[in-house]
């Protein structure tokens, strides 16, 4: 409890700590309804999304056609969660990954698939279960000829994560850490917004992911951004991998294969970096304790997922604050979903 009133008269505003309040309660009851509260009062959203609203609709649509969820990964899975706790049953996934089949408990069907299905019988809806390709998903539905009318779901202004307008300014010589680069997004992201920006360093441990960041820099001629085939962490070692080819590739005593990872104070010990971003699936203090001598002698702007692990909440703020006391701490959410807390430290 003395840590919990530590982290709420640290953070350094009135929206942070009402949704740090809320992610409390999340991560203690798992009820759903105080990640509604928290989307309705902080989260900017694409057509003013809102769980209420939506949940009554689909209860209403579920009553005469079936429900199938587009995205298999653990967005997907959480709003698969979400509907049935609601008792709106969920007939199936589908996904472009077919890798995912059989590790479901509800089949995953193929985009052609459900094309035809719908098509044929047209008695189902479309809910779509991913932020990050929501318009993708949806242009794509509709160019097919799926009624709009069967078509759910909603996303958050996720564009925003990690270099949140209100919070971050950048200085005229950037050098950038992305941490979990997965396809190089983020980091064009941040080359879009400060356009004086002298280096990107990105690490990215899955091998498929990684290569899709050596296209990207290829095709867009990133000459800037340098990127790496590692994980981040507290020491450099070789570590267990659960490899998913997505964005929750995350390191797992259970996994599949062996990543190689590094500690940004001995990869990074000689660049002047300015900005540091982590989003590596629940590694995030064990990276931090690896840029310590980085965080402590430069006071780099920090934006740092805060989601993965329940404790991360507590422990990574703690954490920071014991580096540099007078870091302010802001926490904003970018997630219909649990998902997507950050906290920036300035």
């Amino acid at each position: 409890m003395d840590n919990i009133k530590k982290v709420y008269n640290s953070l350094y505003d009135k929206e942070s700590k009402d949704i740090f309040l809320k992610k409390l309660m999340y991560n203690i009851t798992a009820d759903f309804c105080h990640v509604f509260d928290l989307v309705s009062s902080h989260v900017r959203t694409e057509n003013d999304f809102q769980w209420h609203s939506f949940l009554k609709n689909i209860s209403e649509i579920s009553k005469e056609k079936r429900v199938v969820i587009y995205g298999a990964g653990g967005e997907g899975d959480m709003l698969c969660s979400i509907l049935e706790s609601y008792g709106i049953y969920v007939d199936a996934f589908c996904d472009r990954n077919a890798k995912l089949n059989g590790k479901k408990i509800k089949p995953v069907i193929s985009p052609d698939q459900l094309l035809a299905s719908y098509h044929e019988r047209n008695d189902f809806c479309i809910v779509i279960g991913t932020e990050m390709f929501y318009k993708e998903i949806y242009d794509y539905l509709v160019k097919n000829q799926i009624n709009k009318n069967d078509i759910f779901g909603g996303t958050a202004k996720f564009e925003l994560q990690y270099f949140d307008e209100e919070l971050i300014s950048f200085s005229d010589r950037e050098v950038f850490v992305d941490g979990g680069s997965l396809d190089l997004n983020t980091s064009c992201i941040f080359l879009r917004k400060c356009k004086n920006a002298e280096k990107v360093y990105a690490f990215e441990p899955d091998p498929n992911n990684y290569k899709k960041c050596l296209q990207v820099k290829q095709e867009r001629e990133l000459r800037q951004v340098e990127v790496y085939n590692f994980g981040l962490f507290d020491n450099n070692d070789e570590l267990t991998f659960e490899q998913f080819d997505n964005g929750s590739s995350r390191i797992s005593s259970s996994g599949n294969s062996k990543i190689q990872v590094v500690a940004l104070d001995d990869i990074l010990k000689d660049e002047n970096i300015t900005f540091i971003k982590m989003d590596i699936e629940g590694a995030e203090l064990n990276a931090l304790k690896g840029a310590a001598n980085i965080i402590a002698r430069l006071r780099p702007k920090l934006a740092i997922s805060v989601y993965h692990r329940p404790n991360h909440m507590i422990d990574i703020p703690l954490y920071l604050k014991s580096l540099i006391p007078d870091y302010k701490l802001y926490l904003r959410h970018y997630s219909i979903y649990p998902q997507e807390t950050i906290l920036y430290a300035i």
